[in-house]
């Protein structure tokens, strides 16, 4: 048997794990590994002669990015910096460019090899690679290759952009990250940093750019690895705990953006309308001069940061039957929804008020008003009640002092 005819009948193996209803990976990875290069090439000029198509192109089309990357190694086991750096032309020039084959080709690489390439693309046309990807490429597309074309490797919170970005979500990707994530020592922190790196770099809200783009099961699952097991199901139905994690991650997300535009408006020396409105509404309903400015303002940001802290990495959350504070009323015109302790760390009690009293779009304002309890806030008034009204910021911890109220800094979160 010639090492053409062993060639073809690879060729053969990895037409037919192509072809069909689905793509046998598995078949692919066994069909191609441990042969030379010279091999590999023969092999890739069997297929095109048996299919007419080139086998990196059919490869690309059959397999998702981390597939793909796994097969790169395979057919390049000792890497050509010149053909990568060919593979990487074809993706910028013609009709329009890959952004997924060169985020595909750089994945994975060590940073001696991709001086290699760099080097290579360079002698090969003349022109600088990083300038090229820049010409073609925008957004977290070009971040993303631009990080790779470095390390080989891009921070999660760079894999979670890429993954919902456009019209439809990469749920392998997102999925993989979150696991990873979840896997972490401390995994509730380390999604707190990630939330955080991704709002810093300006991709928007991590959790409304997720959740956004799921539905149903997949909307569940990204729940449960975004808020850590800290959700006793012991004493909650299957569906009181799917509300409560949306009531949670929308906590969370409520303080996240508070946060930000807070952070925006520290930056530019001034305070939005938008803002400005929601401190005097909430925290200067009493009408003190002068008192709604930019320190007000960062005094918020101080609580509601350490809300969402607790909220992430130290308070748990169980359902509670309909005793003591959660004394059941003849209709949901008065009701306790949700009870908890000053102290960071307490546990939040779910009433049952709370699942058929508390409107939908009301429980993560509801979950959020109890997580700022956490921080050692009291309740002074509700924002419904009439006495509201007399709220300032006094930071007296007086019976009018809004700096000391939950509600204020749950409202204000909501309202913003």
């Amino acid at each position: 048997t010639t090492e053409a005819d062993r060639a073809t009948v690879i060729a053969n193996r990895l037409e037919e794990a192509v072809t069909g209803l689905g793509t046998d990976e598995e078949a692919i990875y066994a069909a191609l590994t441990g042969h030379s290069d010279a091999e590999l090439r023969e092999i890739e000029r069997r297929f095109k002669l048996l299919t007419g198509e080139e086998l990196d192109t059919r490869l690309r089309d059959e397999l998702n990015d981390s597939e793909y990357a796994r097969v790169q190694q395979l057919l390049n086991p000792s890497p050509n910096p010149d053909r990568i750096a060919m593979l990487l032309r074809d993706a910028v020039e013609g009709l329009g460019t890959d952004e997924r084959e060169i985020l595909a080709v750089l994945s994975g690489r060590s940073p001696a090899e991709l001086t290699q390439v760099r080097n290579a693309y360079q002698r090969l046309y003349s022109e600088s690679l990083t300038d090229r990807l820049k010409d073609e490429l925008s957004g977290i597309d070009l971040s993303a290759a631009l990080a790779l074309l470095q390390t080989g490797v891009l921070e999660p919170e760079d894999e979670i952009k890429l993954a919902v970005q456009g019209a439809g979500t990469d749920e392998e990707r997102l999925f993989a990250v979150l696991e990873e994530l979840r896997a972490d020592p401390n995994p509730r922190a380390a999604i707190q940093n990630v939330m955080n790196a991704y709002t810093t770099k300006g991709y928007g809200n991590m959790i409304e750019d997720i959740l956004g783009d799921l539905s149903g099961d997949e909307s569940d699952r990204a729940k449960t690895l975004l808020v850590p097991e800290w959700i006793d199901t012991d004493d909650c139905t299957a569906a009181q705990r799917s509300t409560l994690l949306t009531s949670v991650t929308g906590a969370i997300t409520l303080a996240n953006d508070a946060i930000s535009k807070i952070d925006t408006d520290t930056g530019a020396g001034l305070l939005s309308a938008n803002v400005r409105t929601a401190l005097d509404n909430n925290f200067n309903p009493g009408a003190m001069a002068g008192a709604v400015d930019l320190s007000l303002a960062r005094k918020v940001r101080v609580v509601l940061d350490h809300t969402r802290t607790d909220l992430f990495t130290k308070s748990d959350l169980k359902c509670t039957t309909s005793s003591g504070p959660c004394a059941p009323v003849p209709t949901c015109a008065n009701y306790t929804y949700a009870w908890t302790y000053s102290l960071s760390g307490s546990t939040v009690r779910a009433c049952p008020a709370f699942f058929s009293c508390l409107p939908a779009p009301e429980q993560p304002w509801g979950m959020l008003h109890e997580f700022v309890h956490h921080t050692g806030i009291d309740d002074k008034a509700y924002h419904t009640e009439a006495t509201f009204s007399n709220l300032k910021p006094l930071g007296d911890d007086s019976a009018n002092d809004s700096l000391d109220n939950a509600d204020s800094y749950a409202t204000f979160a909501r309202d913003v």
